[in-house]
């Protein structure tokens, strides 16, 4: 009863109508995207969902334009859409001994929810606890389940990281 039953429908409407991100649609951008997929990352960091009935009011994408983010609104009206920009498959995954929490008790945390990449180019810090400063750092940081991953990901040139990374950075909700 800390929160009254018109902010949770304010809170709701919001969260419901928030922008997609922007991503760079450059060729070194296309060139880190294409190096996303092939060393596995989007295994969990799934870019698109389908939902069979959305329920927001309004589409906000925002888009890159000369350098500068834009915004675009469409009115929507229900039914069966697909999401671009997530990012995640939403599931629970061990990522290895440097992403492990310790609790009050002394129990130890150890699978974590893929982290949606929508807007990763807008925030810092990164990682569920943010513990990492840079997008690279949270991408070493992975183990476990993701270790096939971040071993291609170091086995990659430096200008492949690099166009991976400028990739990441591409996918922006704000300035």
């Amino acid at each position: 009863e800390e929160i009254s039953e018109g902010d949770m429908d304010l809170l709701e409407f919001y969260m419901l109508n928030l922008p997609r991100p922007a991503e760079k649609s450059d060729a070194r951008s296309s060139a880190g995207k294409k190096i996303f997929g092939a060393i596995g990352c989007n295994d969990c960091h799934r870019r698109s969902w389908e939902i069979s009935n959305d329920r927001r009011f309004f589409d906000v994408t925002t888009q890159w334009n000369d350098g500068r983010l834009t915004a675009k609104v469409e009115k929507l009206s229900g039914g069966k859409r697909q999401i671009d920009g997530v990012y995640s498959d939403f599931r629970h995954h061990d990522l290895g001994p440097d992403f492990y929490e310790t609790q009050y008790d002394g129990s130890q945390t150890v699978r974590f929810r893929s982290a949606p990449l929508w807007g990763v180019g807008s925030t810092a810090p990164y990682g569920h606890d943010g513990a990492s400063l840079s997008l690279e750092d949270v991408i070493v940081r992975h183990a476990g389940e993701a270790r096939t991953s971040q071993q291609r990901y170091l086995g990659l040139s430096s200008k492949e990281q690099d166009d991976l990374l400028y990739f990441l950075r591409g996918l922006c909700l704000y300035s």
